[in-house]
């Protein structure tokens, strides 16, 4: 949520959302937030959805309040109620004519997640998750449904991860392997980040955590590179999490040894 709001913040603005994983919302929220047009939390839980409509409902109901306010004392000039209130009133704006949806879907169920997140064949300009890949988590199937909810013109997905050891190590490498065909993985350099962002990974003792950007691989026609797409496709290069961080290891020793 934090990245979202320091780094990403005008790029979500009419775009379509889905949080994956949602859990209570909070990123799925920061989105509509930041002026997403539409967002969509979906959670394979149905107590950790209850608990996201829940909070969806309290901060919309917060947010119609706050902006109804703003536009009465500035006779309803948004631009004007912004200008005079500060970022409160611009993210109670957005989030106030911003369309939240909530849904149960599993990502290693394709039709259901289909029939949940897909009404009418919806693409997402930007697909989310914090925290998908962890120790034993089951990743089987979520690289090829964050490939088909994707926008196949500029849609991507931010997830945040956190390394937590051998075991987790394994998962990444799972998801990987699983992505390859379908989804290309950037990691978004620390300098990319804000100072901001990587102050709160190291006060909060994660200072391990990383935002991965994942990009579907498409064939010229349109198809996935993975489901067998005819003519001289787009050819996708696979570059492992682990590759990238011993290059920014080396980088970062590099640095240090030149300050010293």
């Amino acid at each position: 949520a934090r990245f979202l709001d320091s780094k990403v913040g005008p790029k979500v603005q009419g775009k379509t959302v889905l949080e994956l994983g949602s859990g209570c919302g909070t990123v799925g929220l920061a989105a509509a937030c930041l002026g997403a047009a539409r967002v969509v939390l979906s959670d394979g839980h149905a107590e950790a959805l209850e608990l996201a409509r829940s909070n969806v409902k309290a901060n919309q109901a917060a947010a119609a309040a706050v902006a109804g306010k703003a536009k009465g004392e500035t006779g309803g000039a948004t631009a004007a109620a912004t200008a005079a209130n500060g970022n409160n009133v611009a993210a109670a704006l957005c989030l106030s004519g911003c369309k939240v949806g909530c849904t149960l879907a599993d990502w290693n169920d394709p039709k259901g997640m289909k029939a949940s997140c897909q009404p009418a064949g919806l693409k997402y300009d930007l697909v989310i998750g914090a925290d998908l890949v962890y120790p034993g988590s089951d990743v089987a199937g979520l690289p090829a449904a964050i490939h088909s909810l994707l926008d196949p013109v500029d849609g991507h997905a931010l997830l945040a991860y956190e390394p937590r050891g051998e075991e987790g190590a394994v998962t990444m490498a799972e998801f990987e392997k699983r992505c390859v065909g379908l989804l290309t993985i950037g990691q978004v350099p620390f300098s990319a980040i804000g100072t901001d962002f990587d102050r709160y990974r190291k006060e909060g003792g994660t200072a391990e955590l990383q935002i991965l950007k994942l990009t579907p691989v498409w064939t010229k026609g349109g198809a996935s590179a993975a489901t067998g797409g005819k003519g001289g496709g787009v050819q996708h290069r696979w570059v492992s999490i682990a590759e990238k961080l011993a290059a920014l290891r080396r980088r970062v020793d590099g640095l240090e040894q030149r300050r010293s």
